[in-house]
């Protein structure tokens, strides 16, 4: 349902104060837990988002950036339009990122992050069927138990939501295929 290839995942993440990435010029340091799957050189694309298959991406899809990531006048106003895009490679698994022309970043990248070079695209067909058929790995909560991760009220409340859709959902069913039905 969608496709996507992780470059990494985000160890940490270093930027002054006040700074969010949500406007021309702003730069964070991000440093990964491992080296890069991808690539990475200045004037790459960056995503990011909390789900490891791209899916919630907090940065809107954008062209790919044209000019110097070095010069400050292409980062102000790139003639290719916003972007997120990597402006210096370090070492230790770290490099820049710094929003040229002003690309609205949802929110600054976390640790825990999952970073990827690319949009995610979604297969409407793949996504439509994935959404009908019901998903009970959604209520395994023993991966996050075992590995001693916070699970959020937020979670519980929407899971819940979700039960409760499905048990709704075959009540209809059961009603629509037994009611000119005699089973007594």
């Amino acid at each position: 349902a969608f496709t996507n290839q992780q470059t990494g995942v985000i160890k940490t993440v270093q930027m002054e104060d006040g700074v969010t990435l949500a406007r021309a010029g702003q730069r964070a340091t991000i440093g990964l837990t491992g080296p890069s799957r991808t690539p990475l050189t200045p004037g790459t694309s960056i995503y990011f988002a909390r789900d490891p298959s791209g899916l919630g991406m907090e940065v809107p899809p954008f062209a790919p950036f044209k000019g110097d990531p070095a010069d400050e006048g292409d980062v102000r106003e790139p003639e290719s339009g916003p972007a997120l895009i990597v402006s210096a490679v370090g070492e230790d698994n770290t490099f820049t990122v710094v929003n040229a022309g002003g690309l609205a970043v949802r929110r600054p990248p976390v640790a825990g992050d999952f970073v990827f070079n690319r949009p995610t695209v979604s297969n409407w067909p793949a996504r439509l069927a994935w959404s009908l058929v019901p998903n009970i790995q959604s209520f395994w909560l023993v991966d996050a138990v075992t590995q001693g991760h916070r699970i959020p009220t937020s979670y519980i409340t929407r899971i819940a939501g979700y039960a409760g859709l499905q048990v709704m959902t075959c009540l209809a069913l059961a009603v629509i295929l037994f009611q000119r039905r005699d089973v007594g």
